[in-house]
């Protein structure tokens, strides 16, 4: 499923969980922080088999599921900004409640993510694919000669006609920064 994370100045994060075999793989769906969108971000060893480091002991909680909380090894992904290149860094995903966080151990970075509701998940993940789209449209070179700044005029034109379409639809009375005009006699 999707879970949706933030870490401090970073962007939101949202990730597809899935298994690999024995092994819980975060997939970037949104944002390019960190890793690009659609690359792997983290992979967690969740197998029975595995050593796992010891749970971390919380003091004065009163939810009985934060007292003690599960960690599972892993590694994170990370990309150097300057180089490009892809470094995979030593981690830990960490079950909080319902959630978790999976901290990139070296550089002391944690994100914790929460479960997307299901009515959202398919929301988001059109809006990726079309974020995406557009950013494929807009990387694709048009010819000097098919490109135009939009003047005043064509901008006018533009809003005129989406007036005109709206007044057809039921009118823009009542919303707001639309000045109706008085019907002519």
């Amino acid at each position: 499923g999707l879970w949706v994370g933030r870490s401090g100045a970073l962007k939101k994060q949202v990730i597809r969980i899935s298994y690999e075999g024995d092994m819980l793989v975060g997939t970037k769906i949104y944002s390019d922080n960190i890793v690009p969108s659609g690359e792997v971000i983290f992979k967690v060893k969740v197998s029975p088999e595995a050593t796992q480091p010891q749970p971390i002991d919380v003091a004065h909680v009163t939810d009985p599921r934060l007292k003690k909380l599960e960690r599972y090894t892993g590694k994170g992904r990370v990309v150097d900004k300057k180089s490009k290149s892809t470094h995979w860094l030593p981690g830990q995903m960490i079950l909080v409640g319902d959630y978790f966080a999976f901290a990139w151990l070296p550089i002391n970075l944690q994100i914790f993510f929460m479960r997307v509701p299901d009515n959202i998940t398919a929301q988001l993940l059109t809006l990726e694919e079309d974020r995406q789209s557009l950013t494929r449209l807009m990387n694709i070179e048009a010819p000097e000669s098919e490109c135009t700044i939009p003047t005043v005029d064509d901008v006018d034109a533009a809003n005129a006609l989406q007036a005109e379409g709206m007044e057809e639809e039921g009118g823009t009375e009542g919303m707001p920064g639309v000045e109706s005009e008085a019907p002519q006699q």
